[in-house]
């Protein structure tokens, strides 16, 4: 019976937190989606987030400070607030930290700092395909050209 109570009374805080998200505000400039895009480990190696996540990472960050934390195929909902940069995603059992900008939320999970960017920002994916690497343009015969040798100085004798 007190675990029922002690269950219900954690749910209702849970609740509570996410009615008072702190970020909630319909104008917040942190609201989108927001995909990962790499990954940097405590010893400085950076890798891209497919080497890390093949199946992808996106946080939408939604109004009223409700968010929803997508890995691959597993999709759970959150709670989300910000304050002074810092922000905290909750989901009545862990809280992830990070830091947020307008052009970036680094996320830590345990020990790897995830990079994401908002979808629609400059350099970031609209989409989860990337357009192919474009390729150098070829040279034509004018520019491969070189001007002609100059002919020698005749020596003053």
């Amino acid at each position: 019976m007190k675990r029922l109570i002690c269950a219900a009374l954690a749910l209702a805080t849970a609740l509570a937190l996410c009615a008072c998200g702190g970020a909630g505000e319909p104008d917040s400039p942190y609201l989108g989606v927001w995909t990962a895009v790499s990954a940097r480990f405590d010893d400085g190696t950076e890798l891209d987030i497919a080497e890390v996540y093949p199946e992808g990472m996106v946080l939408e960050l939604r109004e009223s400070g409700v968010c929803q934390l997508t890995l691959g195929e597993q999709s759970d909902p959150a709670s989300w607030s910000e304050s002074e940069g810092n922000l905290t995603i909750s989901d009545g059992e862990t809280d992830l930290l990070g830091t947020i900008d307008d052009s970036a939320i680094i996320l830590e999970l345990s020990g790897v700092y995830i990079t994401l960017i908002r979808e629609g920002a400059d350099g970031a994916p609209a989409e989860t395909e990337s357009a192919p690497p474009e390729e150098p343009a070829e040279e034509t015969p004018a520019e491969t050209e070189s001007a002609p040798p100059e002919a020698p100085a005749e020596e003053a004798g």
